[in-house]
């Protein structure tokens, strides 16, 4: 392991352990989260705070849609598709799809999307987040909350008149 400027680099010993690592992230160490990705040439856009995550999240899916394409359009709506559990993918599981997407700083987190489906029907795809991620409005990055954020720290050191409320 190495570290450099908040990011830490791991080398793993075989793909399994590094599938088993991603496939669980994001990770939690002593109170910090830890966002897992395979390296690429653009990971230093990560240096300056977390400005997108990956998330896991239980879609219930109609039965039509529990395809790859289907899948993949609904993903994509939420988020940029990662990929999808075991489970999902050689459907043993059929009560919901497992699917990981990345959102970014303005996603809402709702419980359900609306899709039109064939000749103008509309259905309510439920969503059900394994996780939902700290977010300063401050910072505009996840990882803390406003009531943790420093710079609104530095606000109300100056100001103690202003108060900050957790978005």
């Amino acid at each position: 392991m190495m570290a450099y400027k908040n990011l830490f680099y791991f080398k793993f010993v075989n793909d399994e352990d590094k599938q088993r690592v991603i496939d669980h992230e994001p990770l939690f160490l002593l109170g910090r989260i830890f966002v897992v990705r395979p390296w690429t040439p653009s990971i230093d856009k990560y240096r300056n705070g977390i400005k997108a995550l990956p998330i896991w999240i239980r879609v219930d899916l109609p039965k039509h849609l529990w395809t790859k394409n289907g899948i993949d359009f609904i993903s994509s709506i939420i988020g940029e598709p990662i990929y999808m559990d075991d489970a999902t993918a050689r459907r043993t599981r059929i009560s919901y799809a497992r699917i990981c997407v990345v959102v970014d700083i303005e996603f809402k987190f709702p419980s359900f999307i609306p899709i039109k489906i064939g000749e103008g029907d509309i259905v309510d795809i439920g969503l059900d987040y394994e996780w939902v991620p700290d977010l300063c409005t401050s910072c505009k990055i996840f990882g803390h909350s406003n009531s943790k954020c420093i710079k609104n720290k530095e606000v109300s050191a100056r100001n103690p008149n202003h108060t900050t409320t957790d978005g």
